[in-house]
């Protein structure tokens, strides 16, 4: 999986290249598939985003299910969060790249993926993208990311009723 995840963003990124660099251009007699586009770079752009996008949200539910390692998709968030703050490709913008997909593509859902991404773009230090994708990933991890956070007085009285209602369930089987 993450050996096709791989190739998938290597693609991507040489059409980002291609783009960049000025190699794609409209072939003779293009029209634009959406009227609200009509310039070929933008649409190039925008499409190109909504391949990326795509491919995030496949990533993220292999994470969120455990099929990638929370190494690799931390790696990868980061990345994301840092192009989030200064990315642009042929003046369009990641964020605008980001809505195009969310409403053009993802026809403006909201999933757990919309509001882990929403939520990445709204981090500011690698602290806080790296809670995020602790307790966004696997039940496992959400749980470390719970427990890795500072103990308060409120979280020590959650934790001592969580534990009573623990002790007394097992209780109540063991004496059945």
């Amino acid at each position: 999986m993450a050996i096709q995840f791989g190739k998938s963003f290597d693609d991507l990124m040489e059409r980002k290249h291609q783009i960049q660099s000025g190699q794609r251009v409209a072939p003779a007699g293009w029209t634009s598939p959406d009227a609200t586009i009509p310039n070929f770079l933008e649409w190039e752009v925008k499409h190109y985003y909504a391949q990326f996008f795509a491919l995030q949200f496949i990533e993220f539910y292999a994470y969120r299910s455990g099929y990638v390692d929370p190494n690799t998709y931390m790696i990868w968030a980061k990345s994301r969060w840092r192009e989030s703050r200064s990315e642009a490709i042929a003046n369009v913008t990641y964020a605008a790249g980001w809505q195009y997909w969310l409403i053009h593509r993802h026809r403006s859902a909201e999933d757990h993926f919309t509001d882990f991404t929403e939520s990445l773009h709204r981090c500011h230090t690698n602290d806080e993208v790296e809670q995020l994708v602790l307790k966004s990933g696997p039940l496992r991890l959400k749980l470390q990311a719970w427990l890795n956070k500072p103990f308060s007085t409120r979280r020590v009285i959650r934790l001592a009723i969580l534990a009573s209602l623990i002790v007394g369930l097992i209780y109540f089987y063991w004496r059945r």
